[in-house]
């Protein structure tokens, strides 16, 4: 076994290629050049407890920010806590991505020092280590994020993507404290309309009678992508009586992304009940509305909806057999002999045909 700085001065090789070809591991390209895909990196990740700690607390002291960016995330992925120090001390590191790194260590560590340092990040701080601080405490759930995560969700001028991921968080964390800035965002009309629909979201999540209330005025907005995620966020309440409020926005004359989240919110909230609003879709014209009354008889389940799914199998497009396929697979326990999660990349019509055809000599009971 070779000792821990033989190891290092292999991985110093290196230090060039990596620094060329290096980015986060969260938009890893797919490259054989990738610095993800190297070998001496899954190497080191998979080295016995006590000699990976030695290498990798040598590689987080290297003056490369390559090699201690790929120290703090196979570190991260091992979950070897004994870094959580480091990883804090390297929150002021002078690299972006090592700074970006760190925070997703103290995420995945969860070590309260580290924390506390996450929770001083500035606002002029680089968008990409801001993300990474909003991931970590969605990871997290700490309620002692709420007021950084509410200033950068409501924060003019803020990057989209961060004030989205801020919104997507506070809903994880489901605390009635992010709830005035969750529904200022939502009723600007001058903020992206995802950031908008990811705090309708997060309010649903959070839930209450005054979750309700915005949800149910925000069905009134002019821009059908927030009414769809408001009828997510209605969804979100497990209340039963949300199924008669989605109920008018399953009809032809509401955009499709709207009859989505209305097809989906139906079937979660309203179950067998949902079943005779729901079959009639599956002669919609639109494919897409189609496929999702599949997967929402597939959420209901029961042998009628079953049934319904059966009849799903004949439909003219291949996608929406596909999907009624899948849906009354989950519903009945059977795979058919063919599973879409395995044909992802390239569809077996053949195969699809042989399960579709083996589903349809089938009897729900």
């Amino acid at each position: 076994m070779p000792t821990p700085y033989e190891i290092v001065e292999e991985v110093r090789a290196f230090k060039e290629p990596w620094e060329q070809r290096f980015s986060l591991p969260w938009f890893e390209d797919r490259t054989a050049g990738s610095v993800w895909r190297h070998k001496l990196v899954h190497l080191v990740a998979q080295l016995p407890d006590g000699l990976f700690e030695d290498v990798v607390g040598l590689m987080l002291d290297e003056p490369s920010f390559a090699i201690r960016g790929v120290a703090l995330h196979i570190a991260r992925m091992r979950g070897a806590k004994v870094f959580a120090d480091k990883a804090a001390a390297l929150l002021d590191d002078a690299s972006v991505n090592v700074r970006a790194l760190a925070a997703a260590a103290i995420g995945q560590f969860g070590d309260d020092a580290g924390v506390e340092a996450l929770l001083e990040t500035k606002d002029g701080e680089n968008v990409e280590v801001k993300k990474a601080v909003v991931d970590a405490f969605k990871r997290l759930r700490d309620v002692r994020c709420i007021p950084l995560m509410a200033r950068w969700a409501g924060r003019v001028g803020e990057d989209d993507r961060l004030r989205r991921a801020a919104c997507e968080t506070l809903g994880a964390i489901a605390d009635d404290a992010a709830m005035p800035v969750l529904q200022r965002v939502l009723f600007d009309d001058v903020v992206a309309d995802d950031i908008r629909g990811e705090a309708a979201r997060a309010i649903g999540l959070i839930g209450g009678a005054e979750a309700r209330g915005f949800l149910l005025q925000a069905l009134g907005s002019d821009r059908p992508w927030v009414r769809a995620k408001a009828i997510e966020g209605l969804a979100l309440l497990r209340d039963a009586g949300v199924m008669t409020t989605v109920l008018p926005y399953l009809a032809p004359t509401h955009p499709w992304m709207v009859r989505l989240a209305a097809i989906e919110a139906a079937a979660r909230t309203g179950g067998a009940a949902s079943l005779e609003h729901l079959a009639p879709l599956l002669e919609d014209r639109e494919i897409q509305i189609r496929g999702m009354a599949c997967v929402a008889l597939g959420l209901v389940g029961n042998v009628a909806a079953q049934k319904k799914l059966k009849r799903a199998l004949e439909d003219k497009e291949r996608v929406v057999r596909a999907q009624a396929l899948e849906a009354l697979a989950r519903a009945s326990g059977r795979d058919f002999g063919f599973k879409v999660e395995q044909h992802v990349s390239a569809l077996d019509a053949k195969a699809l045909d042989a399960a579709i055809k083996a589903a349809m000599a089938w009897e729900p009971a």
